[in-house]
């Protein structure tokens, strides 16, 4: 199936439109979410209602990335679901919607969107890397810093979760490529924070942020997550039947956050917790 076919432009008195704010991982599942619930519900016409500037990049998303994304008029008089704060990163079930409904929120939980992953891996566009940047096998690392150093809600320590979880995969994987992949790449290098692990690393310094996600979609043994949906999307569209995808067991760092229900790990996914380092799949 093409990215054509599976948008129907036929025009529906029910259309549903969702808000698009924050970073490329957060626009994901936005997108994700409400891709699902026009399809689930029957509801053709669907897209975005407004769009904020992103505050990390200068690339417009709307061209490169899902350029199948359509403004929609929902008209003078429509419903608004604003999702809870508290339900940011679980699931919990929307009503159908008989009127024209904008939803709110952030939505990231692959229940939202579970059965329709095959047609998002089709439907979001990345580029194509040169063949020299797909060494395998390959595994990745996300190090997630920027406007997370010193923020109270979401600098987590994962110091140690890096290595614990990486040593995991040196024991199952006999001989791989290890892609640092982070914000703050100069840090990584300069506090040469995997070498002393492992002796193929490649600080990865001259891709986008579109150019990342493709190489972490090709990087045949999965990766190392942070408590970021930037790495949660490029593990997701990741299709290598060998992968294996690791997530630190705390999402935030303020203690009301953590107290959030917390649904955001994918199926088959594993979490690793960031005190004892014990492991558990995500069925």
């Amino acid at each position: 199936m093409n990215r054509t076919s599976m948008i129907n432009t036929s025009l529906t008195s029910v259309p549903v439109a969702v808000s698009l704010n924050a970073g490329l991982g957060n626009r994901l599942f936005q997108i994700a979410f409400i891709y699902a619930y026009s399809k689930r519900n029957k509801k053709v016409e669907f897209g975005f209602y407004n769009s904020e500037p992103n505050p990390h990049s200068q690339i417009d998303y709307h061209k490169t990335v899902y350029p199948f994304m359509k403004k929609i008029d929902l008209g003078s008089n429509f419903k608004i679901v604003q999702e809870k704060q508290t339900e940011c990163i679980s699931y919990v079930q929307k009503p159908d919607t008989s009127e024209p409904t904008l939803f709110v929120g952030y939505f990231q939980c692959e229940k939202y969107f579970k059965e329709y992953r095959k047609d998002l891996i089709t439907l979001f566009q990345f580029p194509d890397l040169q063949m020299e940047r797909l060494r395998n096998p390959s595994m990745f690392i996300h190090v997630r810093r920027g406007d997370y150093v010193n923020n109270v809600n979401h600098d987590v320590n994962l110091f140690l979760y890096y290595h614990k979880a990486l040593r995991l995969f040196k024991e199952k994987f006999n001989k791989f490529t290890l892609f640092v992949i982070s914000d703050d790449i100069k840090y990584c290098i300069d506090y040469k924070l995997f070498q002393s692990y492992h002796d193929d690393v490649v600080y990865v310094s001259d891709l986008n942020e579109l150019e990342t996600i493709a190489l972490m979609k090709k990087c045949s043994l999965g990766g190392v997550c942070s408590n970021s949906s930037f790495s949660w999307w490029g593990s997701y569209l990741n299709e290598s039947p060998d992968k294996m995808v690791i997530f630190p067991s705390q999402w935030f760092a303020n203690s009301f956050y953590q107290s959030f229900p917390k649904d955001i790990y994918f199926e088959k996914s594993f979490v690793m917790d960031i005190k004892t380092f014990e492991v558990r799949s995500i069925i």
